[in-house]
């Protein structure tokens, strides 16, 4: 029970990131909960198969496993919040919200258009 609270905690402090990047927020918390769930599976597996191939097939579970299980869940966590710091912030604008007819108004990469200093002799008229 209380690591479904700890993934809901989780899913709105990446809510909140994914806010201030400008970004919708469900796919990425579907993402950390299916990575938490996941994680925590496959390393739990992995401590079960590894601790039935030490102790033997009849060989009593203890806490490790489970302790593992959550440090798997841990690293699905993780990852999510590693993806999402390395997403750019959402600044583009929808096609046609733009005041200008200008194609390279929002481009950030293009030309700058500079108006000529009629003092210059160097400045492009």
């Amino acid at each position: 029970m209380i690591e479904i609270v700890f993934v809901i905690i989780l899913c709105k402090a990446l809510g909140k990131r994914l806010q201030v990047k400008k970004r919708k927020a469900w796919p990425f918390q579907l993402m950390l909960v299916i990575c938490w769930f996941g994680g925590e599976f496959v390393a739990g597996l992995i401590a079960g198969i590894f601790h039935a191939i030490q102790n033997g097939p009849d060989a009593a579970f203890g806490v490790g496993i489970y302790a593992f299980a959550i440090f798997g869940a841990l690293l699905g966590a993780a990852f999510t919040f590693f993806v999402v710091h390395l997403l750019p912030a959402n600044v583009s604008e929808p096609l046609g919200s733009s005041a200008s007819d200008d194609p390279f108004a929002t481009n950030p990469y293009a030309p700058r258009r500079v108006s000529g200093d009629p003092n210059n002799p160097y400045s492009p008229q």
